[in-house]
């Protein structure tokens, strides 16, 4: 995107336009890599994108005559090599990494403790004549208007202290850094590597001035240099088999001095002065990186309350349902079951009694016996079968005096694949009921216990139910009417002509935010941007329409709790970085464009955040004397430093339970008028992830967007097949989608409940 000049833009219906002084993206300082870790006295901590990589970024500066800046690369330690073989060949250059998105200077970060930056102001403006202006007040931005990124306010202070290791660092250092190897040498001889670590620890402290170091088992690499100027011997007593009451063991340990490594030579590699670079160099930058560990917090999640008026906190980001309730049952009067399986009916008919026990025993109000047979109809004729049974239930209800659908559909899916879809259009669409769909598998005489509650969970909130609640609802948002929004976008697979799917869910109840309501649309292929947040139209009449995912569930916010939004949060997943500008103008100013079509005086503040699960930065447990195997990063992990844009506002969550190495979620906050405090708006994201209504473990990425994303696939089983569509490129305008690719619209009796789950 390029800067404009402001004074030429002209400007929107709420004035979005950039300060002649602050561009989009601030002035990025030089970072280079080192291969040290950060200490007080002016050590650095290296930059990595993969355990075996370090790093080199030039400026983000915009540069006039020199034209654009250089990405980042990458030394892999397993490719690069030292100068020139003695026979004169050289070794294979390393291939090139990819870009890594580095962030501004830390000397330009905020002080810890001080005020956000201001929040531009939105003025109001009438939309009186909205339908003669329309073009006018709502038309689309100018491409180089744009909306000030959301900085950093500081940094999460609430929570407990962790420490793990992560792949990935941002650094500040000059590539002049030097690397000091010691070998290292114990007397008596052991193979122990936790030994050799925790007498390297010990010796660190009591002789060596407590420097940071990172050791490798057989070497020791620091930036600051010992004091003494070749080799010393030093004598570490350690308690046998670690326990206090032990026998203490004497060891004698000689460290000498082997070389210094320079970061130089990987400048001087890249900018085509060597041929290679040193191994000994790579390996240090190896240990040092993988040696460093980070101190983060470790948040808390609320205590989460059931039917039972049983509270518990969940640990470890894993519960169960045993002795517990549905907070609310939903009630089932008018049920059926279709069987498209090869399973017998005496089978289907056991697991359908087993599955509405455990209704009702999890608090769920079933009543009386399916309206139909769970009689076997062959898989190819499912449209009919569906037809046929809406049909007969319906007589069946007329003649009782009732006009009154089916509640609930227990199908039995087909052995073959390829039909879910199809029922769950017919269903929703057409027929207007909620189905259950049941693999032939687990329909047995005696199912899994476990199964049949997860699908009870899946059952009650289709039925309008909730399963729980956190018991003091969601932290810092108890106070004021907020609803939290949750987007996606599922795009066609390549070569299948069919269009992007968008999604849109927002919570209903609050404060607790348990029950959300969603809005699906089609657009154009291959289109990240939701172009029916808010949009306005002109059919050939020249009748001007408005189509607003934002505004319909905004008015059922208003319908459900009497009480207009006072707050907007708004997850937007699937976006990359290099797109961050154009959401940021284009679905920010359509969340307020929507806001403002209620009401010219309604302009609730919003905070957006980008949700990205598709990165390369991992988290690893870190290995201690005490605990040599930690069993996986806890759940409530947030990294807000170190690895973050130090002058942005994003974060690192892991709020899921995890073995071993561990992917987090990051979270970018592209707009924030509520101006959250960093721990206020981690605490919010983290609790959202103990909401989700499918299973009982916190989920990695926070429920509203899970939610729509899993409302973006409903949407895609919906479309058909139409081949790679050749054929319909030719009569269609390219900027237009036919009208037989929109989404069917869903039945209002289904609409109203969370039927995507």
């Amino acid at each position: 995107m390029e800067d404009g000049d402001p004074s030429a833009v002209p400007s929107s219906p709420l004035g979005l336009v950039p300060p002649a002084s602050e561009p989009f993206a601030p002035p990025r300082p030089r970072l280079v890599a080192a291969g040290a870790p950060a200490a007080a006295d002016g050590d650095h901590a290296p930059a990595e994108l993969e355990p075996r990589q370090a790093v080199i970024a030039e400026s983000r500066r915009p540069r006039m005559e020199e034209g654009p800046p250089r990405r980042p690369l990458a030394v892999p330690a397993s490719r690069a090599s030292s100068a020139a073989k003695p026979d004169g060949r050289k070794k294979a250059a390393p291939p090139r990494a990819k870009k890594l998105e580095l962030s501004d200077a830390a000397a330009h970060r905020p002080p810890h403790g001080s005020p956000p930056p201001p929040v531009p102001v939105l003025p109001a403006c009438s939309v009186d004549s909205a339908v003669e202006n329309a073009h006018d007040l709502f038309g689309t931005l100018p491409a180089n208007n744009m909306i000030k990124r959301a900085e950093r306010p500081g940094f999460c202070l609430i929570g407990s202290r962790v420490t793990v290791l992560v792949n990935r660092y941002i650094t500040f250092c000059c590539p002049e850094t030097i690397i000091n190897m010691y070998k290292v040498s114990v007397t008596p001889e052991t193979r122990s590597r936790c030994i050799k670590e925790a007498l390297v620890e010990e010796l660190v402290k009591i002789s060596l001035g407590n420097k940071v170091i990172a050791f490798d088992g057989t070497h020791i690499y620091t930036i600051t240099p010992f004091s003494f100027e070749l080799e010393e011997e030093f004598v570490v007593s350690l308690n046998e088999g670690g326990s206090d009451g032990a026998p203490r063991v004497s060891y004698s340990i000689t460290i000498h001095f082997a070389k210094s490594l320079k970061m130089q030579e990987i400048v001087e590699y890249y900018d085509g002065e060597r041929s290679g670079v040193s191994q000994d160099t790579l390996h240090a930058i190896n240990v040092v990186v993988r040696a460093l560990s980070s101190r983060f917090a470790c948040l808390t999640s609320f205590q989460l309350k059931y039917g039972n008026e049983e509270n518990f906190m969940p640990t470890g980001g894993r519960w169960n349902m045993v002795n517990k309730k549905l907070i609310d049952g939903g009630k089932v009067e008018r049920w059926a079951c279709l069987n498209f399986s090869k399973v017998a009916a005496l089978k289907v008919e056991s697991f359908c009694t087993q599955l509405i026990n455990m209704c009702n025993d999890m608090g769920m109000v079933f009543e009386g016996q399916p309206l139909t047979l769970p009689q076997s109809t062959k898989c190819m004729d499912i449209q009919s079968a569906l037809k046929a049974l809406d049909y007969h239930t319906s007589e069946l209800f007329a003649h009782q005096g009732r006009h009154k659908r089916l509640q609930l559909l227990i199908v039995i899916l087909p052995e073959e694949k390829g039909h879910y879809g199809t029922i769950k259009r017919i269903c929703e669409t057409q027929l207007g009921i909620v189905s259950q769909c049941c693999l032939p598998k687990h329909v047995k005489e005696h199912a899994n216990a476990e199964y049949l509650k997860n699908v009870v969970l899946k059952i009650n909130v289709k039925a309008g139910g909730r399963n729980a609640i956190l018991q003091e609802g969601l932290p810092f948002l108890s106070g004021i009417p907020t609803i939290i929004f949750g987007a996606d976008v599922s795009h066609p697979s390549p070569g299948v002509y069919s269009p992007s799917i968008s999604a849109v869910v927002a919570s209903m109840d609050w404060p607790e935010v348990a029950t959300y309501r969603c809005v699906i649309s089609a657009q154009l292929p291959k289109q990240e941007i939701i172009t029916n947040l808010f949009q306005v139209t002109q059919d050939t009449n020249g009748c001007v329409k408005t189509a607003s995912m934002i505004k319909e569930l905004l008015l059922n916010f208003y319908q459900k709790n009497h009480r207009k939004p006072e707050r907007i949060i708004f997850y937007r997943y699937g976006v990359s970085e290099s797109q961050f500008s154009q959401v940021l103008l284009h679905e920010v100013d359509a969340i307020r464009k929507a806001c403002m079509s209620l009401d010219e005086y309604y302009l609730p503040p919003i905070t957006f955040v980008v949700v990205q699960k598709r990165h390369q930065t991992r988290l690893f447990p870190f290995v201690t004397t005490r605990d040599p195997e930690p069993k996986g990063i806890l759940p409530g992990t947030v990294v807000d430093y170190g690895i973050c844009d130090p002058w942005g506002f994003d974060f690192y969550l892991s709020s899921h339970a995890s073995e071993g190495s561990c992917r987090p979620t990051h979270y970018t906050v592209l707009f924030d008028e509520n101006r959250f405090t960093p721990g206020a708006l981690q605490s919010i994201t983290y609790n959202l992830c103990y909401t989700y209504a499918r299973c009982t473990h916190s989920v990695s990425i926070v429920a509203p967007v899970y939610y729509a994303h899993l409302a973006a696939s409903r949407g895609r089983s919906y479309q058909g097949n139409f081949g790679d569509g050749s054929s319909i490129r030719e009569t269609t305008p390219s900027d237009e989608l036919p009208e037989f690719l929109q989404v069917p619209k869903i039945d209002g009796n289904i609409s109203v409940v969370m039927f995507y789950c």
